[in-house]
């Protein structure tokens, strides 16, 4: 089993390839609590509502009773079916934000352009001391090695990607993708969905 990498217009995107043993949905709660998404009021109507959204507990109806359908169904290049979804699936909504539901419920939300910020201070765009100045520092630095996602790692050109880092906190249930030192893709979320391993 191997993990695809694909760039984007703006973003390094993460695409399972799923095998016969399908997608393993590791938690990283530390609570039991459903997560809501919390940031300023000001912010446009639109991220008020996705802030309604309680991950590790709202369903995709209620994700479509706050936000309206979604543009389309996916999971990594390949465009599903509403009428026949897998068990893991993305919801893409405009703005470039989408949402991960993984066994019928809301696993991640994922915002892959400039305008939502966490705590109403970070989000795309924003650089690598912006970020570890709010959510805090990495615990260590992997410069050139393989992305394993290990939570309060900084991976710096992993997989022969130079100029990408990654960087998540479990404990604010933030992760991101950097491309030249600034933010190109935040989610918000309580579990990493990745694919099994062979």
């Amino acid at each position: 089993m191997k993990t695809k990498y694909e760039f984007g217009a703006s973003a390094l995107v993460l695409i399972a390839v799923i095998g016969g043993t399908g997608i393993h949905v590791i938690d990283r709660a530390t609570s039991t609590a459903p997560l809501a998404i919390a940031a300023p009021a000001s912010q446009p109507a639109f991220y008020g509502k996705i802030e309604q959204i309680k991950i590790g507990h709202d369903s995709p109806s209620r994700v479509r009773e706050l936000l309206g359908e979604p543009e389309k169904y996916t999971w990594g290049n390949k465009s599903l079916d509403a009428a026949h979804l897998p068990e893991v699936f993305y919801m893409a909504y405009p703005e470039r934000f989408g949402v991960i539901v993984a066994r019928g419920v809301v696993s991640e939300t994922r915002f892959n352009a400039p305008g939502y910020k966490y705590l109403g201070k970070i989000g795309v765009g924003s650089t690598l001391v912006e970020v570890t100045d709010v959510i805090g520092k990495p615990t260590k630095t992997v410069t050139g090695g393989p992305l394993e996602f290990v939570d309060g790692v900084l991976y710096i050109n992993f997989d022969g990607h130079k100029g990408m880092m990654y960087y998540s906190r479990a404990d604010k249930a933030v992760r991101m993708f950097f491309r030249d030192g600034r933010v190109v893709e935040m989610s918000r979320g309580t579990s990493e969905i990745r694919p099994a391993k062979d």
